[in-house]
């Protein structure tokens, strides 16, 4: 077995967290397989479970979502609690258990709207020819899969909100120029539900971070397009300000946030 190693940060952005210690780091496994890195044990308050990151950012997703029982064993025996984090990205080095099947998103959708079915965001783009600068999704939005990039040129505010999407299990978060001046928009990767979600939850606190440090001016909007890995659509949002404080703020739970604003 590998000796565990302290926490090591390298300037390819590759680091090995070893929890050696009961306070060292917390690890959350949830029942979709994926998991997460928190600073210590998370909390259970109206059926969230309260949960603070390891740079300190406090998020939350519904408690039902925790795997609890292999959550409690492996953080008791300190085992399958190394992790390596790779630019965003969370894997474990222990061999996972196949999780159950859980509700799907667009079963979700489907019940908040008493089984009247939207088009979901996981279907396919279909490919037509744009009539004009931005072509639209079939609702009529503008269609941020198709937007042309344009590189993002504020480091500063890159390196603030990069910081956020450590541990959402997103994968390949790239950054651009959004489709006005004040607006940057997010394309994210998202392998599961789970991770759907919290990254939601990192875009309104990357969002409000920017603000805080770098003047409201800087950013009136984030436009977030998560696609699968297979490159279909898994949600395309357009984040104010007020939907990011009443997101964070436990208004709205972020599944029915999702519900209630996501673009199709």
């Amino acid at each position: 077995m590998r000796t565990p190693r302290p926490l090591a940060l390298l300037a390819c952005g590759l680091f090995l967290l070893a929890v050696a210690a009961p306070l060292a780091a917390y690890t959350i496994y949830l029942r979709d397989g994926s998991q997460m890195v928190a600073k210590e044990k998370y909390r259970v308050e109206n059926g969230r479970a309260i949960i603070t990151l390891p740079n300190g950012t406090e998020t939350f997703l519904d408690a039902a979502e925790i795997d609890v029982a292999r959550t409690e064993q492996a953080n008791r025996s300190h085992l399958g609690t190394a992790v390596v984090v790779d630019e965003g990205r969370v894997g474990t080095l222990a061999n996972a258990t196949p999780p159950p099947p859980r509700q799907q998103l667009s079963d979700l959708i489907e019940a908040r709207q008493g089984g009247q079915l939207r088009e979901l965001p996981e279907q396919r783009r279909a490919t037509r020819p744009a009539r004009g600068p931005v072509s639209v999704t079939p609702a009529g939005y503008k269609d941020l899969l198709a937007f042309t990039r344009t590189p993002y040129r504020d480091p500063g505010v890159s390196a603030t909100l990069m910081g956020f999407f450590q541990n959402t299990g997103a994968d390949g978060v790239l950054l651009f120029q959004g489709t006005n001046p004040k607006r940057l928009l997010v394309e994210v990767t998202t392998a599961s539900e789970a991770s759907v979600f919290r990254t939601l939850l990192a875009s309104a606190s990357g969002l409000l971070a920017v603000r805080e440090k770098h003047g409201a001016a800087t950013l009136e909007a984030l436009e977030l397009v998560m696609t699968t890995p297979q490159r279909t659509r898994a949600g395309q949002f357009v984040l104010t300000p007020d939907q990011a404080s009443g997101l964070l703020g436990r208004k709205l739970d972020v599944s029915d946030f999702y519900v209630a604003n996501v673009q199709f």
